[in-house]
């Protein structure tokens, strides 16, 4: 019957002590330092200057002009902005 005492070394005993233990205080201090504050990694600097927006601008005929105007109506997203604030989108 060696397999069995291949099995008994396998086996845990009671008295053996956890594979891991929680450090009670530990996991109070933790606890207590509340939330971690945010990071943000956009840098403004050399190589990154902060500079005023200018929208891209792409060449349309007025056909092309009246039809993106005529989604743009129609979409629920866009259909509270002003003719000025289409003009720029279009």
């Amino acid at each position: 019957m060696s397999s069995d005492s291949s099995n008994s070394s396998c086996r845990s005993s009671s008295s053996e002590e956890p594979a891991f233990t929680i450090d009670i205080e530990k996991v109070k201090q933790f606890r207590q330092k509340g939330q971690r504050s945010s990071v943000s990694a956009e840098v403004y600097g050399m190589f990154n200057q902060k500079a005023k927006y200018v929208p891209p601008c792409f060449p349309k005929d007025a056909s092309q002009e009246e039809a993106i105007i005529a989604k743009l109506s129609k979409s629920f997203m866009f259909s509270a902005l002003g003719d000025q604030d289409k003009q720029l989108l279009v």
